[in-house]
């Protein structure tokens, strides 16, 4: 499932439960029924921001080009002499 998408569905379970919050017919069922909401809610925020970072990936970092050291060396020290 797209992030997008899977953000949408977990906002709609997180009204639902706050739907079902509403008709609790007790104060732990609705507290119970809001903390599921929140938890939705928290699901679908990660999932909007997967689907940014999916959008708007990172470059690639160029890849430094490894130095040679003999050839750092070389003029340094001079050829080698046999």
């Amino acid at each position: 499932m797209d992030p997008a998408e899977a953000a949408k569905w977990h906002r709609h379970q997180a009204e639902q439960c706050r739907a079902k919050a509403v008709l609790g017919s007790d104060k732990e069922t609705r507290a119970h029924y809001l903390g599921l909401a929140a938890t939705y809610d928290g699901l679908a925020d990660n999932k909007e921001r997967m689907a940014v970072v999916l959008q708007f990936p990172l470059r690639r970092r160029r890849q430094s080009k490894l130095l040679d050291r003999s050839a750092v060396l070389v003029p340094l020290i001079g050829p080698k002499q046999t």
